[in-house]
């Protein structure tokens, strides 16, 4: 049995699992210390210079420097845990702040961050439609000038297949920029229905929430009145 860190024998009981407790340069200053006062230990019975009650009382001058080393290390330890867990408890308070602040700011704007990103996305599609609307536009343009390319050739008796054909390809990718530019501006009006839905949805429900904490409140008031005044019912 170990007893204040020593072993029977007067030999230092110091674990390779308290040698492993701190990571921080005061712990290991002090696991140093025990290390070199456990070797002065074990090197006392082989000194011959020593008489054997000098030996006695340097070991236990030795063994009560052990002891109090690790007394020193134990509360090191105490001490890191507890800062650890005051700096776990400060990024949660932190946290909590930080999220009742944005819940504030929704509140002062009126808007709530799926609203405002449905916005952003809306505005967006606006902008990306835009830009497949002078795609339609130049290509209604080339061709309008191959149409009367094609005119022109026919009255003279040229071929214009080839012009035919680009005029095909031209209307195809009209086709496709009208297209796009409809379901860009659709699923971003779609998108801002919804939200907008659910966004008044959220405030009916609120709205009902605070009217019954008030009637509630009102409700205990008068309760309480009904007590203080004796009065009933």
């Amino acid at each position: 049995m170990k007893i204040g860190g020593i072993k029977p024998g007067g030999e230092a009981g110091f674990s390779g699992g308290q040698l492993q407790m701190g990571a921080d340069s005061v712990s290991k200053n002090l696991q140093k210390q025990i290390a070199n006062v456990q070797k002065s230990l074990q090197e006392l019975s082989s000194n011959q210079e020593m008489s054997i009650e000098e030996k006695v009382k340097r070991r236990q001058e030795l063994q009560q420097q052990i002891s109090d080393l690790n007394q020193q290390l134990r509360q090191r330890q105490i001490d890191l845990r507890r800062e650890k867990q005051e700096a776990a408890k400060e990024a949660a308070a932190q946290s909590q702040e930080n999220l009742q602040k944005e819940e504030a700011d929704e509140k002062e704007t009126g808007l709530s961050k799926a609203y405002m990103r449905a916005m952003v996305s809306a505005d967006s599609a606006v902008g990306q439609a835009e830009v497949y609307g002078k795609v339609s536009r130049t290509l209604k343009g080339e061709a309008r000038t191959l149409q009367s390319d094609i005119a022109q050739d026919k009255k003279r008796g040229i071929d214009a297949a080839e012009k035919e054909n680009a005029l095909a390809k031209i209307e195809k990718r009209m086709e496709k920029a009208v297209s796009s530019q409809i379901g860009t501006l659709g699923k971003a009006g779609r998108e801002l229905r919804v939200t907008t839905e659910n966004e008044r949805e959220e405030i009916r429900k609120t709205k009902e929430k605070d009217s019954k904490e008030v009637s509630e409140t009102r409700k205990k008031e008068i309760e309480n009145f009904h007590v203080v005044t004796g009065r009933g019912g």
